[in-house]
């Protein structure tokens, strides 16, 4: 019998690294009850499945033969000096290589697959397809979260008007390096499936040739589609392929996802619907449900409600409260969603690292009650309803 999830949590490897928790503070080395506590306190919720995203931006937060940071340069690393000048991402990098480059080093990813496990949680890798956190170009200072592909290929870049480069999909080298990293990962860790990550960032092509890029983007999915059925094959089960993808038809179909052919052609398993950061009702399920095919969709929901701007901006200003979280979860179920997910649930926690903006707008702990029946829709209908 076919698995079919409910409820998807999003778990960003990072924050083991950037927050304090009941289980670990900025005074001491991370731990590994810092990794499993992530996991652990899921416990008694109806989340079934784990979307591990294995990376700190564009860091990865394990061994790679693909990525060999920890393997080659990042040994020799100099931080910058002095440390009042350190940037957030010197932070990061600081102390993830601490944790990285112990003698006592044991894998956050399969610890967290191991506690999952216990958990009876699934599995899956969620990677990012294209993340630009901290990808803004500056020839004097670039952050060490940087992978090769994108510090040493400048002509691949791809520019979409924020002041951050990405990766340009178009190069047969990209396509083939982020292949090279998704087989890694499936060939190391027992996976239940696999997360396309299309909404880190969600820019692939030049505006001008996303039409040219949209078969190629198409091409790529298949091959991570025949890899998951090589892989399940070989170890006896189905390996779920999942995708990350903007609010609407339209939207994927204008960045070069194309959507619609993979859900006909039965490329993926499951679509998540994704609003980006805030949390909203608009996105297009009843869309993606009438699309020919079998795939799941699901409903995703985020920690904020609103993003604000300004000097000290921390990213957030309105958390999700319980009442929104329900009342979202209720009406995607309601309108034929297979399922929800939640992404950035934890981000609520302090992550500051001493930064002014961030230090006044995360200090309490995830609303971990809501999830205790997030996908009982009679349960929900009961509830008050908060409409944002």
């Amino acid at each position: 019998m076919v698995k079919k999830y409910k409820c998807l949590y999003n778990h960003e490897m990072l924050i083991n690294f950037t927050s304090q928790t009941p289980y670990q503070s900025y005074e001491n080395e991370v731990e590994k009850e810092q990794i499993k506590g992530y996991v652990t306190e899921l416990a008694g919720t109806q989340i079934d499945a784990l979307m591990c995203c294995p990376t700190a931006w564009r860091l990865p937060i394990y061994y790679s033969k693909v990525n060999p940071v920890w393997q080659t340069w990042a040994p020799e690393h100099q931080d910058p000096n002095p440390v009042a000048d350190w940037k957030y991402f010197d932070k990061v990098f600081h102390r993830i290589k601490s944790y990285m480059l112990r003698g006592d080093y044991e894998d956050p990813v399969q610890i967290t697959l191991d506690t999952a496990r216990e958990r009876g949680i699934d599995f899956f890798i969620s990677y990012r397809m294209n993340d630009f956190h901290y990808t803004y170009f500056n020839t004097n200072r670039i952050s060490p979260t940087m992978d090769p592909m994108w510090q040493e290929h400048p002509e691949m870049r791809l520019c979409f008007g924020n002041g951050h480069y990405a990766i340009n999909y178009l190069y047969e080298e990209v396509r083939n390096w982020y292949l090279d990293i998704i087989e890694e990962l499936v060939n190391n860790y027992d996976l239940d499936g696999f997360e396309l990550d299309f909404m880190r960032s969600p820019h692939y092509f030049p505006t001008e040739k996303v039409a040219k890029g949209m078969g190629l983007m198409t091409d790529f999915v298949k091959r991570v589609r025949d890899l998951l059925n090589r892989t399940g094959k070989q170890r006896g089960k189905q390996l779920k392929l999942s995708v990350r993808i903007p609010r609407s038809v339209t939207t994927c179909l204008a960045v070069g996802l194309d959507v619609p052919t993979w859900k006909r052609d039965a490329l993926i398993d499951m679509i998540n619907v994704s609003s980006h950061f805030c949390i909203s009702q608009e996105i297009a399920v009843e869309e993606f449900k009438k699309l020919p095919g079998s795939a799941e969709v699901y409903g995703e929901m985020h920690f904020i409600t609103y993003q604000s701007n300004g000097e000290l901006y921390g990213n957030i200003n309105r958390r999700t409260t319980r009442e929104i979280y329900e009342t979202t979860a209720a009406a995607f179920l309601e309108r034929g969603a297979d399922g929800i997910s939640l992404f950035n649930f934890a981000y609520v926690r302090d992550h500051h690292f001493s930064e002014a903006r961030r230090r006044l707008s995360m200090d309490m702990e995830p609303p971990f009650a809501v999830l205790e029946h997030i996908v009982d829709l009679e349960y929900l209908k009961a509830r008050p309803k908060h409409y944002v």
